[in-house]
């Protein structure tokens, strides 16, 4: 520790730049050295000098603290709330995919904003196992927001002992999200479409281009517009997940792990029908 310019004021240089502040005074001819915080955290050389001789004035001595749950331990209760729920496998999983290894063992008043931003450093250059690509920044948003609602959550069901959630969005600043990406076929584009699967054979070296081959590609182009289906949740589609009293077929997200259901059109009701009766005669 480095001594300042204001007495009993120190700080300390980590290796990231990042600067705690720490005070020493006496009371009652005994001796407390205590960090205040880091400069990351709001503290200057002049408040913790203020801080200081508040202390004193005040006859302050540092209150020993107990032992705080780890992160895991916080965690694991807000799973535990979650377990009704759909997705709640795939938000543990989250966790213990990006966030248990780097944060889950320290204690939660111990975690600070310099934590915080080292572990958004880690999922900028993290590799999704699923995709085999950086994480979207989306992806990356959602975990710094899933440690945020694990405080929000403690504090909510522990308020004798509410600590403040260091991955606030006021003490870490989020990702911009480019929802550009997201695009719907006009008319004119989904006709197109359509039409190049029809004379798909005018696009290949290879004239024997099976017509069932094609009628399938349009019922599952049709398919999936229609309904808005991700592209494996159209893939998993069973006979039984479609009534046709109703028009309607009920779909899996597998990336949220949600059901929904989706309205059939009247284009390709005869086709599911026809595809059905073969599956199930």
């Amino acid at each position: 520790m480095i001594q300042t310019a204001k007495q009993g004021v120190f700080t300390k240089t980590l290796q990231n730049g990042c600067t705690n502040f720490y005070i020493k005074y006496s009371l009652h001819d005994k001796q407390f050295k205590v960090k205040l915080g880091s400069n990351l955290d709001g503290w200057t050389t002049h408040k913790a000098h203020e801080e200081r001789l508040k202390r004193i004035h005040t006859n302050t001595a540092p209150i020993a603290k107990k032992a705080r749950m780890s992160l895991d331990v916080c965690a694991e209760e807000y799973f535990i709330s979650l377990a009704h729920k759909s997705d709640a496998k795939n938000t543990r999983g989250r966790y213990d995919n990006h966030i248990k290894s780097t944060l889950g063992h320290i204690p939660i008043d111990k975690i600070t904003v310099t934590d915080i931003h080292k572990l958004k450093l880690g999922l900028s250059s993290k590799v999704s196992k699923r995709t085999n690509t950086i994480l979207a920044p989306k992806t990356q948003n959602d975990m710094i927001n899933l440690v945020n609602t694990i405080y929000i959550y403690h504090n909510k069901i522990h308020r004798n002992i509410m600590i403040e959630s260091p991955a606030d969005v006021a003490m870490v600043d989020r990702l911009d999200v480019d929802n550009g990406r997201l695009k719907f076929l006009s008319k004119e584009e989904y006709k197109h479409l359509l039409w190049h699967i029809e004379n798909r054979n005018a696009f290949t070296y290879n004239r024997n281009v099976k017509q069932h081959i094609t009628k399938q590609l349009l019922l599952y182009t049709k398919l999936l517009v229609s309904t808005g289906a991700r592209t494996y949740s159209a893939l998993t589609i069973r006979c039984k997940d479609i009534n046709f009293d109703t028009n309607t077929i009920t779909l899996k997200n597998h990336k949220s792990n949600r059901i929904y259901t989706a309205y059939i059109h009247e284009s390709i009701r005869d086709d599911l029908i026809e595809v059905c009766e073969l599956l199930h005669p």
